[in-house]
Parts: structure tokens; sequence; C-alpha cells
């Protein structure tokens, strides 16, 4: 981001799949290995300050599915991490939210 500020999603599985590595080799690929070098990249290119985001479930196609935070974020020492938890806020159906804000919106 701008000012020298970076955020990523964190949670498991969000990285890429593939199959060779990084050298364009044969070398077996392991999605784990290949999530914490994603994972590695994007902390890396923070320069003053990193926000890690993760939600509790997220759309994946047509499905929701259920997430946990990464488990590369207990590698991160804890003098640098300042932790903020939301309270979770009841869902908003889509459809209901776009009616009222077309509503708000409507020439009177």
């Amino acid at each position: 981001g701008t000012g020298g500020e970076g955020g990523t999603g964190g949670e498991g599985g969000i990285g890429a799949a593939g199959g060779e590595g990084a050298s364009g080799g044969t070398a077996v690929f392991d999605p784990l290995e290949e999530e914490r070098r994603l994972f590695y990249v994007a902390i890396t290119r923070a320069q003053d300050k990193l926000f890690i985001t993760s939600c509790a479930r997220r759309k994946r196609g047509q499905q929701v599915v259920d997430c946990k935070p990464s488990p590369f974020i207990g590698e991160i020492p804890p003098h640098l991490i300042e932790e903020h938890i939301e309270a979770e806020e009841e869902p908003i159906q889509v459809d209901a939210f776009f009616a009222s804000l077309a509503a708000k919106n409507a020439p009177k």
C-alpha cells in the first residue's frame, strides 16, 4: 500500500496452487511450503507497518467455508505483534443492503 504499509489475508490455504518449483525444475511441490513462501514475501514487502487480517468464513465459488488463521502467524516474534480482535457482526443480507442504499439515494 501507500505510505509504507501493506496488508494481506491471513487465513490458511489462501496461497497459490501449482506444480513446479520456483526454479521451473521438477522439484516436488509442497503446498504448505509454497504458502509459507508467499506469506514471507507478503510480510517482507511491508516497509513500516503490516496489517494481517483473517475472517471466520469466506466464500469460495458457491460455497461458504470456515477459515482459521494461517499457522505461520505463530512464527512472527510476539514483540512485533499488536493484536486487535473485533466482535463478530451479524451478517447482512446483500440484497437487503443494496435495496436500502437504493432507497436512500432515490430522487425525491
